[in-house]
């Protein structure tokens, strides 16, 4: 299936970049990698940089499932507020989850600087309320985030209306944040990571897994097999087809546009990057060479057929919000597109061996933050083949308890 369908940006930002081969051997290897997108690549390199023996295979070319389709900006926030989620969680993990997130922010720019890749800048990051009642659930969630010393400042309605060309009851502004080209620093963390000895491979789908005493046998749609002792699995919500457990999750499609250039972002301070309370939201964010980005309009995923179909009403949708948010700012449509992604129940990932499959790893990176959750799966994993705990291996577990 594909996973994005229009004109994704960043495929026509960078071009291909590189284009890997398909398998046509078998080998072994200490561990394989399933999915080629950002998921997949920050473990390959983070793996072979601990000096593991890595293949990594993906069913398309590298970086043109999910990761080409999305909007890239990186928040320490995440989907459920912090109040909802110690509720759902308990209060430790919770706060647990909201500062892995500001760890994983500063990581991926380190990452981006080592391999000068990723465009990363940083940015303040604007959570508006849509309504009255909006609001004030806010700025509860904002004496929340402030108890537990997270880096936010409360925006009053009067303060906004200052700042901004459209109105709002009130908002949090979160000082850590930043926007990336994903796309980008995915093929900067592959080329690093094939440098170090990682072999990678093109248009190869794993198409069965059997365990063979201490080691998997992994077959392929194109013939070749290959023999490793653990497996990885980072295919976005196609990695639910391996995984022998049910976990609740649930498929989105979401709708996006990049405008042409913009040479004034009146009524756009800072070029924050932006989102709302309601829900499904809308966000948006600039990118390196002055274009804005929006995107939302959020519906359950039924198929590709009826999410493609569904994009030219959608973007006249986005287009329409693009005006009432940015009255100063002309919109000249340059890129529409639309993608399928997965969300769980409590907004956090799925990341580490299930019990009944202790080979295979799944870094189920769901939710708005699949970027920093990625950089996180790859330090679980790299722990966990030292033997080691992770911080945050109960947070992010299959097994995670609930409050």
């Amino acid at each position: 299936m594909d996973l994005t369908s229009g004109y994704p940006f960043w495929p026509a930002k960078n071009g291909f970049l590189k284009t890997y081969e398909p398998l046509d051997r078998s080998l072994a290897c200490e561990v394989l990698v399933l999915g080629g997108g950002i998921t997949g690549a920050c473990i390959a390199r983070s793996l072979v940089e601990d000096g593991r023996d890595v293949v990594v295979l993906d069913r398309r070319n590298f970086g043109w499932g999910s990761t080409c389709g999305s909007t890239a900006l990186l928040m320490y926030e995440i989907d459920t507020h912090l109040r909802d989620l110690i509720r759902e969680t308990g209060q430790g993990p919770a706060v647990a989850a909201y500062g892995s997130g500001l760890e994983a922010i500063e990581k991926v720019e380190g990452l981006c600087r080592t391999l000068g890749a990723g465009e990363f800048r940083r940015r303040d990051s604007v959570y508006f309320a849509s309504t009255v009642a909006d609001g004030e659930i806010l700025q509860d969630e904002f004496e929340t985030r402030r108890e537990f010393g997270l880096p936010v400042e409360w925006i009053s309605s009067e303060d906004f209306s200052r700042q901004f060309d459209f109105p709002a009851p009130g908002a949090i502004r979160s000082r850590v944040a930043a926007e990336i080209d994903a796309f980008q620093l995915t093929h900067a963390l592959l080329a690093d990571g094939e440098r170090r000895g990682a072999r990678l491979f093109a248009r190869t789908e794993a198409t069965e897994c059997h365990e063979r005493e201490d080691r998997l046998l992994v077959k392929t749609d194109r013939g070749p097999e290959i023999c490793c002792g653990h497996v990885v699995v980072a295919c976005g919500f196609e990695s639910l087809k391996y995984l022998r457990r049910s976990v609740p999750v649930r498929l989105t499609s979401s709708f996006a546009l990049a405008s042409e250039p913009i040479r004034d972002f009146a009524g756009w301070p800072d070029r924050c990057l932006l989102w709302e309370s309601a829900r499904p939201y809308c966000y948006a964010r600039t990118t390196s060479d002055g274009r804005g980005l929006l995107g939302g309009e959020d519906v359950p995923f039924q198929n590709a057929l009826a999410r493609d179909a569904l994009l030219p009403a959608k973007v006249e949708r986005l287009e329409r919000r693009w005006r009432a948010l940015f009255p100063r700012i002309p919109l000249e449509l340059a890129f529409p597109w639309t993608g399928t992604f997965a969300e769980t129940g409590d907004g956090l990932p799925y990341i580490g061996f299930p019990s009944e499959q202790p080979r295979a790893f799944f870094a189920l990176c769901y939710g708005g933050n699949g970027i920093t959750y990625s950089v996180l799966a790859a330090e679980m994993l790299r722990a966990a083949l030292r033997s080691e705990r992770h911080p945050y291996a109960d947070v992010y577990s299959f097994d995670r308890k609930k409050a």
